[in-house]
């Protein structure tokens, strides 16, 4: 890679290297050796990494650091299987609700991580290929039940086949707690039976005949949604972010003070106790008030207007 870079830099051609946190002490290492790098005005050195307290505080400084994130939510889920090259397939009307159903759990499956240990009791590695054998699977048995007939009835769709599928084989085979197995029964009891609702009725679903009909729909859902629409309560929200500023909060601390070495807990204690003098500088103080009554005292709390 040295040498790689080294022939770059004196073409001033663009490298980039990738995953440096599986090397924590090389790249360590090596942004050191940067400095006394000759290279043309032209030459960049890109570098992608999770965030990895062993990386060292010391290396993010040092480059122009750019964070990526993902799109989150029900929306976002739909997107990013309609980008990775899921295929709409062909059968009749009457079946291609049950391809919607199985796009609509794939995307509340995929989005309750985010709201551990409340959606799932922890990390599962459900991803797109779940929701293609499922769905294929699925189809399949479709076909299979209508024995050539371009006509089959809801009710007469293999339910209870596609609802084990689901629970035990595809998503069910990466779920290993008790609670969690029964979670996505429940699921998957709601989603595949006849008249099944998508979206707890809180959206519109239209009969989608083809992939372009689906992206429309994909685009006019609400990008602020509740959580009721993935089967958890609405003040779950509230809970995720808080989760949220906790881990920014923390990525922030191993960020700042690392890992290696004595004196980590004392940069991260340092770095706190500078954090809550800013908040402190920057809060109203609250002014407790008494408000007298007949028979009563009550106290209420004001804290200004930019509390």
């Amino acid at each position: 890679i040295e040498q790689t870079v080294q022939t770059a830099a004196a073409k001033g051609n663009w490298v980039i290297i990738k995953n440096v946190h599986l090397a924590p002490l090389w790249t360590r290492n090596f942004v050191k050796t940067l400095a006394n790098l000759r290279a043309k005005p032209e030459f960049r050195i890109f570098m992608t990494s999770e965030i990895n307290p062993k990386v060292g505080s010391a290396v993010f400084r040092s480059c122009r650091v750019i964070v990526f994130e993902s799109a989150t939510g029900v929306r976002a889920n739909l997107r990013r299987v309609e980008t990775n090259g899921f295929q709409w397939p062909s059968i009749p009307q009457e079946r291609r609700k049950l391809v919607m159903n199985f796009l609509w759990l794939h995307a509340a499956t995929i989005e309750r991580l985010r709201f551990e240990p409340l959606g799932w009791a922890k990390k599962y590695e459900f991803n797109d290929a779940d929701l293609k054998f499922a769905t294929q699977i699925g189809i399949r048995w479709l076909e299979q039940a209508a024995s050539g007939r371009s006509h089959l009835p809801e009710d007469q769709f293999p339910w209870t086949a596609i609802r084990y599928l689901i629970s035990n084989c595809v998503y069910g085979g990466r779920v290993d707690i008790p609670s969690d197995q029964r979670v996505l029964k429940a699921m998957a009891e709601l989603m595949f039976m006849p008249n099944a609702i998508i979206g707890e009725n809180l959206i519109k679903v239209p009969e989608i005949n083809n992939l372009n009909e689906f992206k429309e729909w994909v685009d006019s859902l609400p990008a602020d949604e509740s959580p009721e629409l993935i089967w958890l309560p609405k003040q779950s929200g509230k809970f995720l972010f808080i989760q949220q500023g906790n881990e920014t909060l923390q990525h922030i601390l191993n960020v700042t003070a690392g890992s290696e070495g004595g004196r980590s807990e004392s940069k991260r204690s340092s770095f706190v106790q500078m954090l809550l003098e800013q908040w402190r500088e920057k809060l109203t103080p609250l002014e407790v008030v008494e408000i007298p009554k007949v028979g009563d005292q009550k106290h209420a709390v004001n804290g200004g207007e930019n509390m």
